[in-house]
């Protein structure tokens, strides 16, 4: 979205090309320390905007720049990123792959969170490795959190209107609990490079998180569920919903076959709530770079 706004706003119509010649071009200082290459693309992107989008202040502006720069960089530095974060990464998904196979859950006690399954919000951080700049990364972080409000949302519904009587005593949702359905769905996203993507992001989008709370506290919280998970006692862990549930992989296969088949299945429970949620997710997961408005559920 920022990378066609910002074409839109350049008098050159070949701003792409422009970009990508302006990083073949550059002498970098360094092929090998991140910090410092991280250094010279600011510069470079300060460098273009500045020639191209003359005394602008708009900040899709610089956000469409980023994306672009990005995108064009990452095949060489990813090696480097995801070099320094191996172990960390591994470990993360080792834990989190365990966890789905022998079905541990987090809940500690039975209440409407275990009833909360995110589907949509698990397919959508499954996908995040496909991307390749900070912005988009964000973007994917930003959608799967607003899909997790709105499972909670739904979930707080269903258990209100099954008591009308008690219709104002409207559970106050608090950061714990939030933190909790995140854990659940990295946890079955089973992500190969999640810490690694997060580094990324904090290092090379730092000058779009300074300008974003959203963003940054949405980042914040995800940081804090890899790091519960990570620290996690797996002889505490019990045995629960995990099991029952549907992985990213599993479910983007579903996706996959649901738009190729023309077959008719015959109808039963099990098929039609597949099918449900294949629908679900399709609609969830049709806009992509959806970042949440609402800024009344973040929480730092």
């Amino acid at each position: 979205m920022e990378k066609e706004y910002m074409q839109s706003k350049c008098l050159n119509s070949d701003i792409i090309n422009i970009i990508q010649n302006t990083l073949e071009m550059w002498q970098l200082a360094s092929d090998h320390d991140i910090r410092t290459i991280k250094v010279d693309l600011d510069d470079i992107i300060e460098s273009i905007k500045q020639e191209h989008f003359v005394n602008s202040t708009d900040s899709k502006i610089y956000r469409g720049i980023h994306c672009v720069v990005h995108n064009f960089i990452w095949d060489a530095l990813m090696p480097l990123v995801r070099a320094m974060f191996t172990e960390e990464d591994t470990y993360l998904y080792q834990k989190s792959k365990k966890f789905c196979k022998f079905g541990k859950t987090l809940d500690e006690e039975d209440n409407y969170l275990s009833t909360i399954s995110c589907t949509s919000a698990i397919v959508e951080l499954s996908m995040m490795d496909v991307y390749k700049s900070p912005l988009e990364m964000l973007n994917c972080l930003c959608t799967s959190y607003d899909l997790i409000y709105a499972e909670l949302k739904s979930a707080l519904v269903t258990v209100i209107s099954k008591h009308s009587d008690r219709e104002l005593e409207i559970p106050v949702v608090n950061n714990e609990e939030v933190i909790h359905l995140v854990c659940k769905v990295l946890i079955k996203s089973q992500m190969l490079h999640f810490s690694s993507n997060l580094f990324y992001i904090k290092l090379f989008g730092e000058q779009i998180l300074k300008c974003d709370q959203n963003m940054r506290s949405i980042l914040n919280n995800f940081e804090v569920a890899m790091n519960h998970i990570m620290t996690l006692d797996e002889s505490t862990m019990k045995s629960g919903d995990l099991e029952d549930g549907i992985t990213a992989c599993e479910m983007m296969k579903l996706l996959s076959e649901e738009e190729r088949s023309d077959v008719r299945y015959s109808c039963n429970l099990e098929f039609e709530k597949r099918k449900r949620l294949v629908s679900l997710v399709m609609t969830s997961t049709a806009e992509k770079n959806l970042v949440p408005s609402d800024q009344s559920k973040v929480f730092i």
